[in-house]
């Protein structure tokens, strides 16, 4: 008996040898997971200047082990909106230096929250992270957080790219005629040739293979009629009132992965509107912008299939041409709208006090007439954008016209944009355009102007 309790006294020291050992792996695991995405490899040395669109990072990495490729990340902070990657990507030597520059945009980045900055390599995988106090701190000076005046958020994109898609729902007469069928077949017809033969009581069998088959069959279309691609659209917009070109690309990834795209253009300039970024200590960011010599990568993790996101991007480029409103002296309750964008317009946009009009086919230096009701000078908003929704683009949908409820949408988001509430007069007008990314998108061209009168005694 002694020897048998030596035995179980003996198993058990050992069993508890073997957990403590284990507990000590895991703790040496976690320990070394640590260290990779620890300070050890690389340092880093941060300037930040501010001009007038962007804060730019000027960053001094310094490689302390093997050589290394792969992508600098610095993610900042706007007020509620989480956070968002700006990258470049960085080659360093062994024990070798890098310079890397990087533009964040002023607009809607809070200079006074916490930012950090990732190294990460090819594959994604976390070698480096910094925490750090603001971008003032860094500055040295006190920033004024400037967000971004534009009623467009996400809720209008998804509010208005589907009138940009064929409706969902070219199968539901077919599935109609199968329902029908189905029902014809397992009431009376198998009854009836059941019956004829004398073998109704393989109706228990036949019914239930006969709906297993339908049931599969609509299961297939299902699948076949799904959209398994990615959907992506542009907007390039001008905007004459205040001096920009932007573009903006937005749609949704299908399935649940990553949405890559690549512009065929660089821009100065660029953020993600989406205002759901995931952040903790694992460093899982949703959006980022890696800027390259020659054009953008816009990155998004989304969570769900078919979420949709979008990227505004600004270029350096000026605008040409413009949109003249312009009253009338002779006539303060008419407005001239003269299209001197150079670019044949399919349809423009004109909203007033009195309300709004969608005029087609506006030729270059072509001029539209509109009422407009000077005696009513109010500053605050008059502009039901609704009506544009309502009025044009929803019957062109109805009526089938894809073409031209994608073009009408695209004005709906150039006016979203673009429109600060204080306008009383404005025109938008779009026309097709060349895609602006590696997925040969649809694209559109919007250009924008509004103007402010004075009251009517004024004249």
């Amino acid at each position: 008996m002694s020897g048998m309790l030596k035995s179980i006294r003996k198993r058990k020291r050992q069993t508890f040898l073997s957990l403590l050992l284990a507990a000590c792996l895991c703790v040496a695991f976690l320990f070394g997971t640590v260290a990779e995405a620890s300070n050890s490899d690389f340092g880093i040395n941060v300037t930040i200047k501010a001009s007038k669109k962007n804060y730019t990072f000027e960053l001094e990495v310094k490689n302390k082990s093997k050589a290394f490729d792969g992508r600098v990340v610095v993610m900042t902070s706007s007020q509620g909106s989480g956070f968002t990657g700006y990258s470049k990507s960085i080659s360093i030597a062994s024990q070798q230096t890098e310079y890397v520059s990087i533009n964040v945009p002023l607009a809607g980045t809070n200079p006074d929250l916490e930012f950090k900055i990732l190294i990460l390599d090819n594959d994604d995988i976390l070698r480096y992270q910094e925490k750090f106090k603001s971008i003032a701190y860094i500055a040295g000076k006190n920033l004024t957080y400037e967000e971004k005046i534009t009623s467009l958020d996400m809720y209008d994109i998804e509010n208005v790219q589907g009138y940009m898609e064929k409706p969902a729902g070219e199968l539901s007469g077919l599935i109609s005629i199968l329902i029908i069928l189905y029902v014809v077949l397992v009431g009376p017809i198998i009854y009836l040739i059941l019956k004829a033969v004398k073998k109704r009581e393989l109706m228990w069998i036949i019914i239930p293979g006969i709906t297993v088959v339908f049931v599969l069959i609509m299961f297939l279309m299902s699948i076949g009629s799904a959209s398994k691609n990615d959907s992506i659209k542009s907007i390039e917009l001008t905007n004459y009132q205040n001096e920009t070109i932007s573009t903006y690309v937005f749609g949704y990834s299908a399935g649940h992965k990553k949405w890559d795209v690549k512009t065929k253009e660089n821009y100065c300039t660029g953020r993600c509107l989406s205002r759901s970024y995931i952040y903790d200590e694992n460093v899982k960011y949703r959006a980022e912008l890696e800027q390259g010599l020659s054009n953008m990568k816009l990155h998004y993790s989304p969570r769900n299939s078919y979420e949709s996101t979008c990227f505004e991007l600004e270029s350096e480029t000026k605008p040409e041409g413009s949109i003249e409103i312009i009253a009338s002296e002779n006539d303060p309750y008419v407005v001239k709208v003269c299209n001197k964008t150079g670019q044949h317009l399919d349809y423009m946009y004109v909203s007033t006090f009195k309300g709004c009009e969608v005029v087609e086919d506006v030729e270059p230096n072509a001029t539209v007439d509109v009422e407009l009701n000077l005696n009513n000078n109010s500053s605050g908003s008059f502009i039901n954008n609704s009506q544009l929704q309502n009025k044009y683009l929803m019957p062109a949908y109805e009526d089938g016209d894809i073409e031209k409820s994608s073009e009408l949408a695209a004005l709906y988001i150039a006016l979203e944009a673009s429109y600060t509430g204080n306008e009383q007069a404005l025109a938008v007008g779009v026309t097709k355009g060349a895609s602006k990314t590696d997925k040969e998108e649809i694209s559109f061209r919007c250009f924008y102007d509004s103007v402010s009168f004075q009251p009517y005694d004024e004249y």
